[in-house]
């Protein structure tokens, strides 16, 4: 599942991908690619995002054959929500960890994954442009460079990329996109136990988090902790993502309704 302003990409359990508003409750079903792999053998991951340079949303696909033996290519699939058609752009020099599929994190007409480098192994932030349809790289923050991150997970808190491991309470958060320095962390301390997602945040001082089959609101300044009760809520809900309220449809873009950009929050 991966989010996009008001939009949604989602599946469903016969491997069908829609996009949809959940406020219009408008709902388009996306063709299967005709590149993509057999999903039997393969992993595939999703995102979707917005390209500002040809007002359009679009699906980029990842999928890459599911092998420990060295690094597989990966394949590009880009599916254009403007033009109802898929196409293939090249395969990237990168790896990904078999079974480790997550959704991309769209930020500043981008979607990010974590990656292995095919040529020295070490770990990187991928961006692929929805304008151009390139990748290129993000710098991640100078306290973890030399560490293995790839099997950290990317989000978005705030209209930011954002980093965390899955066993750890330290988000990372880049506050200006694409300035290495403008790396920030904070501790989300009495929030869960070991495997939490941000998922958004409330005013600058409250962060919803996913705790195993738990909503959890955490103030990061007291340092205390809300269940939130949701009524018909699955116990084993996955994945989870966030989304903003807009009119925005499926079958068109119209970003006239965003009068103004988002803009990073910060921690005193």
């Amino acid at each position: 599942c991966a989010s996009s302003d008001g939009l949604l990409l989602a599946g469903d359990n016969k491997g069908n991908k829609f996009v949809l508003n959940p406020v219009t409750r408008e709902i388009r079903k996306v063709p299967i690619s005709p590149f993509a792999l057999s999903p039997r053998y393969s992993s595939i991951m999703y995102g979707l995002g917005y390209d500002s340079v040809g007002d359009d949303y679009k699906i980029v696909s990842l999928s890459y054959y599911d092998t420990d033996g060295g690094y597989e290519p990966v394949f590009v699939n880009v599916y254009s929500l403007k033009n109802g058609f898929w196409k293939k752009t090249r395969s990237y020099p990168y790896g990904h960890a078999v079974g480790h599929v997550t959704p991309g994190a769209s930020v500043n007409g981008c979607i990010h994954w974590l990656a292995s480098r095919a040529t020295d192994h070490k770990s990187a932030i991928v961006a692929f442009d929805l304008a151009e349809e390139k990748v290129r790289e993000v710098p991640p923050p100078s306290s973890i460079e030399s560490d293995e991150f790839a099997s950290n997970q990317l989000a978005v808190l705030g209209g930011c990329l954002c980093m965390f491991g899955k066993s750890v309470t330290d988000v990372w958060v880049m506050k200006e996109y694409g300035v290495k320095e403008s790396w920030t962390t904070f501790t989300i301390d009495n929030c869960g136990t070991l495997d939490i997602r941000p998922l958004c945040m409330l005013g600058q001082e409250e962060i919803v988090v996913k705790d195993y089959d738990k909503l959890v609101v955490c103030n990061l300044k007291r340092g205390t902790r809300k269940d939130i009760v949701v009524p018909g809520i699955q116990h084993d809900f996955l994945p989870e993502t966030s989304f903003v309220e807009s009119p925005v449809s499926p079958y068109g873009s119209n970003k006239a309704w965003m009068t103004e950009s988002f803009h990073c929050w910060g921690l005193d």
